[in-house]
């Protein structure tokens, strides 16, 4: 379980790290010949990829394949695996100082948004009927306006009750600026920009060890302002571009004291946001831009992931064991006529002696996972310099196989097999040659070559048997 985290946790973190950088890239462009409802809406690849599986774009993996077959009603002897080196130690290490990194950052924000809540108190303030005009005002009049102590500002708060935060002098502002605010707030209640705030919080306490999510994080809260700008502006008509741009002047002067609301006043974003006010351009077709663009940003990461994992899982072509332990072909296994495959990762002492064996893929699952570990463990490849992160594929065939009618998935399942075989029966055939082409050989090459004969000719009878099949 630790691995399968720890896997997730680092493929999802370097994931991360390229969707940021690719929109942070595109972002200028965005903002200069687009605008900045398209650069926030960006932001959203990178939940959406988080959600998706890690394995989006399939890759194929090519590894060594040892068949081993079995005779109805007769079942091989057990031997005792040798002992194997445990390489979970240092993965849990990890997984521990990130579980206390989560946890510390969850704990402060928790703590934080805990305060501000209970400090909320009610105001009594009517949200001017005007606002309703708008075409995405709804239900504004049932919102109830709340004061803190701890924000001097317009702000938005909460998680699933919403709270829309009020300075307690917010009656004294002119009555245009009150209705530019409230606009700007009411819109960020809308999108429900409050929550996606949270769903920030948490990627960084999920990803607290990489510096560029917190970098990038200043960005999303930018395009977010920016957006909300944008959006109040086309939507609104009670006023302008000026009378907009004079609220955010006047705004300066309010300070900031909380970063767990969605705020009108951010003083540094005071000056990019007047900047931006000339850019108001929109069109529908911005919005299959930042489609197409999220759709390739993820397709993009997740095939160099996957590329990452084949890499790791094909390390292997020129790994040939010398000595071969049977596994025991499980009796229930035979009853039953199951056939099936397990995929094992392993590092190789100096000495050619299999260590720290582990299954990283089988199936069907629980049926050969155990005979195949105790017999690769014994298992005796040829000197020479230590090797990690090896894999290599043991599969279990029935000699005799019953009848039965092959469905349009079988079909796909066999061609898939039988191309992975042919790769493997190449590779074997290519070595099998350039060994009997030389004419002196090492004892451990000679060794080889009569295992590595048993293995080309088991994968041409493979072969053969499974273009039968499909015939």
């Amino acid at each position: 379980m630790s691995e399968l985290i720890f896997e997730f946790l680092v493929n999802k973190s370097v994931g991360v790290f390229l969707l940021t950088v690719f929109i942070v890239a595109a972002r200028p462009l965005v903002l200069k010949w687009l605008n900045a409802n398209v650069a926030y809406r960006l932001w959203l690849t990178i939940p959406t990829y988080l959600l998706l599986p890690v394995n989006l774009v399939e890759q194929t993996i090519n590894v060594p394949v040892q068949v081993f077959f079995a005779q109805s009603g007769i079942e091989l002897p057990e031997f005792n695996p040798i002992q194997t080196m445990s390489a979970n130690s240092f993965i849990k290490e990890l997984l521990l100082i990130w579980s206390v990194g989560f946890l510390v950052f969850g704990g402060i924000f928790v703590h934080r948004y805990r305060v501000l809540k209970a400090s909320l108190q009610s105001f009594e303030y009517k949200i001017p009927v005007i606002l309703s005009s708008n075409s995405w005002f709804h239900g504004g009049n049932n919102i109830k306006p709340v004061k803190t102590s701890l924000v001097n500002m317009p702000a938005v708060f909460g998680c699933i009750n919403s709270y829309l935060i009020l300075p307690k002098d917010f009656e004294n502002y002119p009555k245009q600026q009150q209705l530019i605010i409230l606009s700007h707030e009411l819109y960020h209640l809308k999108r429900s920009d409050h929550r996606f705030n949270l769903l920030r919080v948490f990627i960084k306490c999920l990803f607290w060890f990489n510096p560029l999510i917190y970098f990038a994080d200043r960005y999303v809260e930018v395009d977010q302002e920016l957006s909300c700008d944008l959006g109040v502006i086309h939507s609104a008509e009670q006023f302008g571009l000026r009378q907009y741009g004079e609220t955010l002047i006047n705004a300066i002067s309010n300070n900031n004291s909380a970063y767990l609301v969605s705020q009108w006043n951010y003083r540094k974003l005071i000056k990019v946001r007047l900047q931006m006010l000339k850019n108001t351009g929109q069109k529908r077709w911005h919005s299959w831009v930042a489609a197409i663009f999220a759709m390739v940003s993820i397709w993009t990461t997740s095939s160099v992931i996957g590329g990452e994992q084949v890499d790791k899982v094909a390390k292997v072509t020129t790994a040939y064991p010398v000595d071969i332990v049977q596994p025991r072909y499980p009796r229930e296994a035979v009853k039953n006529n199951i056939e099936g495959s397990v995929t094992i990762e392993f590092d190789l002492s100096k000495s050619g002696a299999v260590l720290s064996p582990r299954v990283v893929e089988a199936e069907p699952k629980g049926v050969f996972e155990d005979v195949a570990l105790k017999a690769f463990s014994q298992w005796q490849f040829g000197k020479e310099t230590k090797r990690n992160n090896l894999v290599y594929t043991m599969k279990f065939q029935l000699t005799k196989t019953p009848a039965k009618q092959i469905s349009k998935q079988d079909i796909r399942a066999l061609k898939k097999q039988l191309a992975e075989i042919e790769i493997a029966e190449k590779e074997v055939g290519d070595e099998l040659a350039r060994l009997k082409k030389r004419l002196k050989l090492s004892k451990e090459e000679q060794a080889r070559l009569p295992h590595l004969e048993t293995y080309h000719q088991q994968l041409l009878e493979l072969k053969l048997a499974i273009r039968s099949d499909l015939s």
